[in-house]
């Protein structure tokens, strides 16, 4: 399995103004450098819950197709497409209709719709490409324990510049574990 970024969020869950708000900080001497630093929170954050926060797009692709394709990086909003090499090498682009979208909970699945199977697919790697867009939508339909992680990471990360082996404070670890997909 591989996921690549196919489109980056547009915007971040916390704002520049917010951050600097948090920071206490009334120049903008160190705008660019702070903007760095809410992508760079934003990006731990959503590695430490494995979850997407704002939308934005991923492709997965699988070697094979198994009975059901769990897709990484919760909420899932939508399935752009399933595509898959066929016997013949060419690439194949899955009808809606020949599967189910589950996204009642999370992580959402994909699943053969009823009475169909997976298609056959060729001896390849990435033999099956799925896009799909997820995250919970924009910066204000992020949940505000998120938020708050992001903001505290920012601040350590502002505080402690030039020090690459900082943990993640705890406290932003305890308001991110409720959001945490563990893998069992």
């Amino acid at each position: 399995m591989q996921l690549l970024l196919h489109t980056a969020p547009a915007v971040e869950p916390v704002s520049l103004n917010e951050a600097k708000s948090h920071l206490r900080v009334d120049t903008t001497a160190e705008d660019a450098y702070i903007t760095a630093l809410i992508k760079a929170a934003r990006q731990a954050t959503e590695s430490y819950t494995h979850r997407a926060f704002i939308t934005q797009t991923w492709d997965l692709f699988l070697d094979r197709f198994t009975p059901i394709i769990t897709l990484p990086r919760p909420a899932l909003q939508t399935v752009t497409h399933v595509k898959y090499t066929a016997p013949t090498g060419d690439l194949e682009t899955l009808d809606p209709g020949e599967y189910q979208v589950s996204d009642s909970k999370d992580p959402g699945r994909i699943l053969p719709a009823l009475g169909t199977s997976w298609p056959h697919l060729a001896d390849v790697a990435d033999a099956v490409q799925v896009r799909f867009v997820t995250g919970y939508g924009n910066a204000a339909a992020v949940p505000e324990p998120i938020q708050w992680a992001i903001k505290l990471i920012l601040a350590d990360l502002y505080d402690n510049r030039g020090n690459k082996d900082m943990p993640m404070p705890q406290a932003a670890q305890h308001l991110l574990n409720p959001y945490r997909m563990v893998s069992i």
